[in-house]
């Protein structure tokens, strides 16, 4: 046979097999990293999640230790994700799962990102789960954007907002998104194209920075752009410009957020996602050197700061000289834009006993769902929408939106109307805070959706033993792979019974909570490496159960775990900083206690 075709032949058995069949990989991360870093084990864990996750194969796992992962993250087909290590961990049970509050691995957008995004459908179904997804800020979806088979299974996605994201290219205001404040509602958009090139600035402005430092934190890109009126520069700017009079010369400091450290020698996440945006839409990416308003004076000419893609650097250049011109402007956005403050999920995409709270869009402020989408075992509460144009529900959708073994409650909007229930869902053994009668069996309506947790006030969303939806859900209505609670607890009790919404109920209700009156830490002035006393009012709970002491650093790595005792001894760590002291009865946390080791 010819050895070409024999080739191919072999290929197409190959092909041929399922994928479990092939070898599959584990790989590791943890905030700092460990050893070679090549994240083939903990020892040698990366600290680069994005970067693992792009290197693997289809079908590989990783395992994500706990800390703070910082910026927006992109899933990848047939690699799944897990979070809520400690750093050591042979077997998957072993992990701690968000809602026990331990091992926190937290994905956050740091109010400018979106957290997390699927870009395309995956044929092959792909999860994220145990992860902590916080300050996502994206038009669509600023905790997660969902496509179909991805799938967020046992995750906590709180203090998302539904505003214009950083990295998204807005076509109503020609450009891409480069910086957002939440607290002012202005944003800073970079235009989607170069207004020129070969252009020099022809003219002196206003007073010259001469030393880096001081370049670089000179935001003030409009104010310096009015000095330039004559310039040739800003000029080609004003000329070319849709609006000319809103656009201006973007400032030294305005141009290196888009830069980093050269010595890096890698571009920061900002100018990825701004040129990705840039790419996507057709539109001219950031290469090569552009002028920014600000002043210098070099060996005695005016001259004014450059900004340098090439080099991912900034130096002056001659007011003679010739580069490129590209605009800057900043708009102020409103309240009534955003879907989805928490999740944009797709036809085809799952949400699986997760913990959706505390976030905020106009449109579907929890969840905008569009197809055939599952939200199962999770709890929706306290989001809000400071809409006052759109109308909306907590969970935006139609009949395809399938809302199984959920609590939906104490949601708001300003507009006044029923925030918990849309109507045009389907609900099947749901929990849902309304004054509309549940005609579908298993539902049940509340009139208060907060006596259901243990301490919705303090943000406890844990059902209580003697909640409507404690061990009233349907067994039937699990996805197979979600076999524990958000706290790790079994989904289904011994007696063949499950509840409804993320959490299973707590084994006492608030009232019988033990309080643990006084934890005694001695010496007063803690230092590192050094042994300290920690006296507890009692090493049990009300039912005999034992405690644990757990100390945690800022990143939520742990230090120290043991069974507590009324007199415990333990050693503080190497180093300086502010650590977390926690008593838990391994399931809740009964006590903390913040320590400050010099």
């Amino acid at each position: 046979m010819d050895m070409s075709k024999l080739y191919w032949l072999f290929v197409a058995v190959l092909l041929s097999f399922p994928l479990s069949l092939f070898p599959q990989s584990r790989w590791y991360v943890s905030v700092a990293g460990n050893g070679t870093m090549t994240g083939d084990s903990w020892q040698n864990a990366s600290p680069d999640l994005q970067s693992v996750v792009d290197n693997a194969q289809m079908n590989d796992t990783i395992w994500v230790a706990s800390g703070t992962y910082v910026g927006g993250f992109l899933m990848k087909e047939g690699v799944q994700v897990f979070g809520g290590f400690a750093g050591h961990e042979i077997a998957l049970h072993e992990r701690c799962l968000p809602g026990s509050g331990m091992n926190l691995t937290i994905l956050d957008g740091c109010n400018s990102f979106r957290v997390l995004e699927q870009e395309a459908s995956f044929e092959i179904p792909t999860v994220w789960d145990g992860f902590v997804l916080r300050n996502g800020v994206a038009s669509e979806g600023a905790g997660a954007y969902l496509n179909e088979n991805g799938i967020l299974r046992r995750c906590i996605i709180y203090a998302n907002q539904g505003f214009p994201g950083v990295g998204e290219y807005d076509d109503s205001q020609g450009g891409v998104v480069l910086s957002v404040d939440l607290r002012t509602h202005r944003a800073r958009v970079l235009a989607g194209d170069d207004y020129g090139a070969n252009y020099a600035i022809g003219v002196e402005g206003r007073r010259p920075k001469n030393e880096f430092a001081d370049a670089v934190v000179d935001m003030d890109g409009a104010f310096n752009s009015e000095a330039l009126q004559d310039a040739r520069a800003y000029q080609v700017l004003y000329n070319s410009s849709t609006n000319a009079g809103e656009w201006y010369l973007p400032s030294a400091g305005e141009w290196a957020l888009l830069l980093c450290d050269s010595s890096l020698n890698k571009a920061s996440l900002l100018f990825e996602k701004v040129n990705k945006a840039l790419l996507k839409e057709g539109k001219s990416p950031l290469n090569g050197r552009y002028w920014s308003s600000t002043m210098a004076q070099q060996n005695g000419m005016p001259s004014a700061w450059c900004a340098d893609f090439d080099t991912q650097d900034m130096y002056p250049l001659n007011v003679w000289q010739y580069t490129k011109v590209r605009g800057m402007k900043s708009y102020t956005f409103g309240n009534d834009t955003g879907r989805g403050g928490a999740v944009f999920a797709l036809s085809g995409s799952k949400i699986e006993g997760c913990l959706i709270y505390d976030n905020l869009s106009a449109l579907g402020y929890a969840v905008c769902a569009r197809g055939d989408v599952d939200i199962v075992s999770s709890t929706l509460v306290a989001n809000y929408s400071m809409s006052r144009k759109i109308t909306s529900s907590v969970i935006d959708g139609g009949s395809g939106v399938h809302v199984h073994n959920t609590i939906v409650v104490n949601n708001s909007s300003l507009i006044g109307s029923d925030a918990n229930f849309n109507p045009i869902l389907d609900y099947q053994y749901a929990a849902v805070e309304t004054e509309t009668e549940l005609s579908a069996s298993g539902n049940i309506k509340l009139l208060d959706g907060k006596s259901e947790f243990v301490d919705a006030d303090n943000g406890n969303y844990v059902l209580r033993a003697d909640a409507a939806g404690a061990w009233t859900g349907n067994t039937e209505l699990l996805p197979p792979d979600l076999d524990t609670d958000l706290a790790g607890k079994p989904r289904v009790s011994l007696d063949g019974r499950t509840s409804i919404g993320a959490f299973e109920p707590s084994a006492i209700t608030l009232e019988e909570a033990p309080v643990l009156t006084q934890i005694n830490v001695y010496p007063i002035v803690l230092c590192k490496g050094e042994w300290v006393h920690i006296d507890l009012e009692s090493p049990l709970t009300a039912d005999g159960r034992s405690l644990q002491i757990e100390l945690f650093d800022a990143l939520g790595v742990r230090y120290v775990v043991q069974e507590a005792q009324c007199t415990n001894v333990i050693k503080m760590p190497s180093s300086a900083g502010i650590y977390l002291l926690m008593v838990s009865d391994g399931n809740r946390l009964r006590a903390d206690y913040k320590l400050i080791v010099k």
